[in-house]
């Protein structure tokens, strides 16, 4: 049975941009069938992963506050070091012990080693590549160390206690300050995000061996989730450190509110899209028409419905995280969308089979030129921050098309999330627009 989607309430509350978005028609459409029996055409896969390499799309995050060089030359140093506490070769007397050990330290050596330099202007996401690197050295240093008798649960245990009050403390100093309220909204998600991040590691992942002298590996990896969790922390106090409130107006207020009254908004549009996100469905078990496996439509649909995930949302109002809270709201807004729009393409029988890998190039030209036209026209720094998420999914894209085991498959998959992309930039606009208009902020 069909279970057909209706355009009333849709983006509650949002007026005639959101409905005017949702009926827009895109250029990416290709007609026609073809079955999990058919065989797929034979893609020329090289070509197009050669178009890819050629015009691979920028990822960085969009942050409107300084990022110091500093951040990255503490990480750098902190790893760095850790690794240098461990031998080259370390000797133990028990094989075992000693080829743990040495499974770590070479492990963490080639992370280190494969870690690029990184140039102006620093950016969030080369911050976070040695904070990963940390984590690896110090589970070589610290499998190192317990081997060696001068690791143990204690010290885990101060180490821990440590890292929490720095997390209380960063927490009570979240800035929700900016220039703009846009500004103080993206800085404040940022570093609620991070600390929510840095939390988790923090809960015990590992039990503590009661011997961690003939347990180094799995004392490596509980001294790798504390890492984590410091060098996340250690993160949001260096972004805040480098952004002094002076000057800066108060806007808690303004995303605190915003936070509220999008839970509202969401429930009340995502009634709209509920009977594609009851369960798990499979797309043949909603649509009349051909979804097979053979198709876009059908990597589409699955790109689709995971995105109003709202349990992220909800989440982070229930801790207060407000400036989290309206972001995952604002991408559950845009998700419930694109589940709209995916769903009415699907059942007119659009997104077939790509008949050949010069359709799947256009789709994904399609898409790319979508998301750039969201930034060039600088809309918003919501509309900008949306962007991002689409340009990564491109890249992800990408990269599957790249890889080695790439085959006909691969190829179809990528026009559906290309498709995706393109339906989801069509969104962008109206629900950029509605969730300003909630912070009140749709002159900026």
């Amino acid at each position: 049975m069909t279970r057909r989607l209706s355009r009333r309430g849709v983006l509650a509350a949002g007026g005639a941009s959101a409905l005017a978005a949702l009926a827009g028609c895109s250029s990416v459409p290709f007609v026609g069938g073809g079955s999990d029996d058919d065989p797929l055409p034979e893609y020329d896969v090289a070509d197009l992963a050669e178009t890819i390499r050629t015009s691979r799309v920028e990822t960085s995050a969009v942050y409107p506050a300084p990022v110091p060089e500093s951040l990255v030359d503490a990480h750098r140093r902190r790893a760095t070091d850790l690794l240098d506490s461990v031998p080259e070769s370390p000797s133990f007397p028990n094989e075992a012990i000693q080829t743990a050990v040495r499974h770590e330290y070479e492990h963490a050596a080639d992370r280190l080693s494969d870690t690029d330099d990184v140039d102006d202007p620093i950016t969030l996401d080369d911050v976070g590549t040695w904070e990963h690197a940390r984590d690896d050295a110090a589970a070589a240093a610290f499998a190192y160390r317990a081997a060696s008798g001068e690791f143990d649960a204690a010290d885990a245990a101060r180490w821990r206690r440590r890292v929490e009050d720095d997390y209380r403390t960063e927490r009570r100093a979240r800035p929700y300050r900016g220039e703009t309220v846009l500004d103080a909204l993206a800085v404040a998600a940022e570093l609620e995000e991070r600390l929510e991040t840095a939390r988790r590691w923090l809960r015990p992942n590992e039990s503590f061996p009661e011997n961690p002298e003939t347990a180094p590996r799995e004392v490596g990896d509980v001294a790798a989730d504390l890492e984590r969790a410091d060098a996340g922390v250690a993160t949001v106090r260096g972004l805040r450190e480098a952004r002094p409130d002076d000057g800066l107006s108060d806007h808690w207020g303004a995303i605190a509110g915003a936070a509220g009254e999008l839970d509202d908004v969401y429930h009340e549009t995502v009634d709209e899209v509920a009977p594609y996100l009851e369960g798990d469905p499979e797309p043949g078990e909603i649509f009349d028409s051909d979804v097979s496996n053979a198709t876009a439509a059908h990597d589409l649909f699955e790109a689709a419905v995971p995105h109003p995930d709202i349990e992220r949302a909800e989440a982070a109002l229930a801790r207060s995280n407000y400036a989290t809270a309206v972001r995952e709201y604002t991408r559950a807004l845009l998700g419930s969308l694109v589940v709209a729009r995916s769903a009415d393409a699907i059942q007119a029988g659009e997104h077939g089979t790509p008949p050949d890998v010069a359709t799947v190039r256009n789709t994904r030209q399609t898409a790319v030129d979508a998301v750039h036209s969201l930034e060039s026209d600088r809309q918003s720094l919501l509309a900008e921050q949306l962007a991002t998420g689409l340009r990564r999914h491109i890249d992800y894209r990408d990269r599957n098309l790249l890889s080695e085991h790439a085959n006909d498959r691969s190829v179809v998959r990528a026009a559906g999330g290309y498709t995706y992309v393109a339906y989801a930039a069509e969104q962008v606009p109206a629900v950029a627009d509605r969730v300003a208009r909630e912070l009140d902020a749709n002159g900026e």
